[in-house]
């Protein structure tokens, strides 16, 4: 009886998978070289030529040889080159498979060859070059040399090595994005120096790598980016950034065409679990420091800017979840968009998510750690702390919002000058912010503040700063009389703002403090108006709530309502403490009300909070009710000097004693006394029915 011989594929295929034309079969008898028969026909009467040859497509004829015979198979290409090992023994009616060599396997396509299959009952097989198509390894553009000094996390501040090293990331990055595909970085010490130039608005700039599109980076616990030492000195500063990418003006051309420009709008940013270094403290760029004289680059590590007289560059769709930013020397850490010309617009949807911001502007004294120049930005879950209290240089301001629909909520701010920025841009008006559950803690002056970049765009509108607490530390700052929880002090209006459920409190007595605060600019026609203060706490600071204008600009409508001020205290040059201090120039305030506001104070000794309310301002429209304080040391409620044109309901509920006016006339002292006191029986019951009578015309009790 015969056997028809065959392969598990018909044509031949090589290890490669691809058909081997002109390939050809050897029979030997088994266990020698001597050629044995084999037939083209089941009876075995036609013999075939041995070696048998495949056609140009490496298919081989229909080969028949007897069961009584044992056979060794060796297949070789059109070369002579074996198509894996010699199949010895083979037995007729045997399936052939060719197995890959050594060489094979390592050479470019071997994963092809090599089979795999998840340790479950319900997995396929796949091959090896499937699965790594599922993701890329910056392993795979790193010379096999550099790995194990990366993988021990060597130190290596070779500045040309540097450069090569970020040159093949860069390449990787590059693939990758061009794919669509994720790259992976193993943990690791990845010692890298800026390699290429870019153009940025303040003019060139180094950069380590240039964003992509469909950038997707991830880190493995403990990978991390380090800029090697000494590419900044003292000597010679370089203006440089890790992550950069210029504004899409195609128009701009780069002097003598040595510096990069991106030319497009950037989409779909991904940086996750990366530790991205800029070692400032061995890259630093003042270096007139000592006479406190600060350089201002940026030196961040995701740069995102624009070309001189261009538009700023802009990302759609950028997030850094779980990366580390250390280290900054200079201005920046994350710049979302950068452009000083009106109406270059601005990117969006980005997300900082569960990442460290620590110890940054090392060198430098305009340090603001996320410059959120872009609407639809959110902050969740992170953190950004320096081990110092800024002291001239260190984290000046945590976070600047300038765009509309930011979302900061649930991060920890701590030994920053200042927390939060809130701000415009030259492109459009800022509105639908939300600052919320966020600890400030150890702020040196200012927990959020607003500002105004410019008066030619619309006012920021519609924030909402709910549910914060800020904590004060006691240590001065130049400059620095009072600081504030939230509020105002720049020139530009704010308007149609929440501040709610919020906690400020402060510890020491060094310098004065104000839970929020409000501040008239210079600019006549910026005003604030229709903010909202309500249900806020605080604790052990200098005044609660104060407004104040000046003799230029006033302020709108502001409503103050169920707040609580506790044990406030006097401290620095303020000497008397208070709940709700409101003082002006000659400009009014249009609206104020002052509701179910409470002032207590239970200490008693040593200084205490003096006023519960103390009005001495020009108000168009008074409305007070329900106001209650207790333990003042000079009085629940003080008017000095007030000009109001309209009162609704003035009345204060103290503790101690009630206390009236009616148009402007005082007819009950802070204590309860009539006023004028009444010397004798009849002058007292004569001016206590005037008295009764001018309360009952104003409806404050019943006829």
């Amino acid at each position: 009886m015969s056997q028809l011989f065959y392969l598990p594929f018909r044509p031949v295929f090589n290890s490669r998978g691809l058909p081997s034309g002109g390939a050809k079969v050897y029979f030997y008898l088994t266990g020698t070289t001597t050629l044995a028969t084999v037939y083209a026909d089941g009876a075995l009467t036609t013999p075939l030529a041995n070696p048998v040859s495949a056609d140009a497509l490496g298919q081989l004829p229909d080969i028949y040889m007897p069961d009584a015979v044992i056979y060794r198979v060796r297949i070789v290409d059109r070369k002579g080159l074996p198509l894996g090992s010699d199949i010895d023994p083979y037995y007729p009616g045997q399936a052939v498979a060719i197995v890959p060599s050594l060489p094979e396997l390592l050479a470019p396509g071997g994963a092809g060859l090599i089979g795999y299959q998840a340790p479950f009952t319900s997995s396929v097989v796949r091959t090896q070059a499937d699965r790594n198509a599922d993701q890329l390894n910056v392993f795979d553009f790193i010379p096999v040399a550099l790995h194990a000094a990366i993988l021990g996390r060597t130190v290596n501040n070779n500045i040309a090595q540097g450069k090569q090293l970020a040159t093949y990331i860069q390449n990787a990055i590059d693939a990758a994005a061009l794919q669509r595909r994720r790259l992976h970085f193993p943990a690791g010490l990845y010692n890298i120096a800026p390699a290429q130039k870019f153009i940025a608005e303040a003019g060139e700039i180094w950069r380590c790598f240039a964003i992509r599109s469909n950038m997707d980076l991830y880190g493995e616990a403990g990978a991390s980016l380090r800029i090697v030492n000494g590419f900044s000195t003292d000597a010679a500063i370089e203006f440089m950034s890790m992550f950069g990418a210029n504004g899409p003006d195609a128009n701009f051309k780069a002097p003598g065409g040595s510096v990069s420009l991106d030319g497009q709008d950037l989409h779909d940013v991904s940086l996750y679990g990366l530790e991205m270094d800029m070692n400032g403290q061995n890259n630093p760029i003042s270096p007139n420091r000592a006479m406190g004289v600060y350089t201002l680059y940026n030196q961040a590590q995701i740069h995102v800017t624009g070309t001189p007289g261009g538009r700023a560059a802009r990302i759609y769709g950028a997030k850094a979840i779980n990366c580390r930013f250390v280290n900054c020397p200079g201005v920046s850490c994350v710049v979302m968009g950068q452009s000083n010309v009106v109406d270059s617009g601005l990117g969006g949807d980005w997300l900082l998510d569960g990442s460290k911001f620590l110890n940054n502007g090392l060198d430098t004294n305009d340090h603001s750690t996320g410059y959120g120049w872009a609407n639809r930005v959110t902050v969740i879950n992170c953190e950004f702390t320096n081990d110092r209290q800024f002291n001239g240089t260190g984290g000046l301001v945590a976070f600047e919002v300038h765009g509309s629909a930011t979302y900061f909520a649930g991060n920890v701010v701590q030994n920053y000058f200042q927390g939060m920025w809130i701000d415009g841009n030259f492109s459009e008006t800022v509105q639908g912010i939300i600052i919320e559950g966020n600890r400030f803690t150890k702020i040196g002056a200012f927990g959020i503040l607003y500002f105004g970049v410019s008066g030619s765009i619309a006012p920021v509108t519609q924030t909402n700063i709910v549910n914060n607490t800020i904590e004060f530390d006691d240590l001065p700052q130049p400059g620095i009389d009072r600081k504030i929880g939230i509020g105002s002090t720049g020139n530009y209006s704010q308007v149609d703002g929440l501040i709610t459920g919020n906690r400020v409190a402060s510890t020491g007595t060094t310098v004065a403090s104000a839970g929020v605060s409000f501040a008239a600019g210079v600019i006549a026609a910026q005003k604030h108006d229709k903010m909202v203060i309500t249900n806020n706490v605080f604790d052990r600071t200098t005044f609660g709530v104060t407004l104040a204008t000046n003799n230029i600009a006033g302020l709108g409508t502001f409503t103050i309502k169920g707040n609580s001020s506790f044990n406030l205290t006097p401290a620095g040059v303020f000497g008397v403490a208070c709940g709700i201090g409101v003082s002006s120039g000659t400009a009014v305030i249009d609206h104020l009300i002052l509701a179910d506001n409470l002032c207590l104070d239970d200490r008693l000794s040593g200084p205490r909070c003096a006023f519960g309310i103390r009005l001495e301002a020009k108000i168009t429209r008074l409305e007070l009710a329900n106001n209650r304080a207790r333990g003042m040391q000079s009085a629940d409620y003080a008017e000095v000097n007030t000009e109001i044109l309209e009162r609704t309901d003035s009345k204060f509920l103290g503790v101690d004693a009630s206390w009236y006016k009616v148009n402007g006339v005082q007819v009950v002292s802070a204590r309860g006394a009539a006023v004028p006191d009444a010397a004798t029986d009849a002058d007292t019951r004569s001016t206590l029915n005037t008295l009764l009578a001018r309360v009952r015309t104003h409806g404050l009790i019943a006829s």
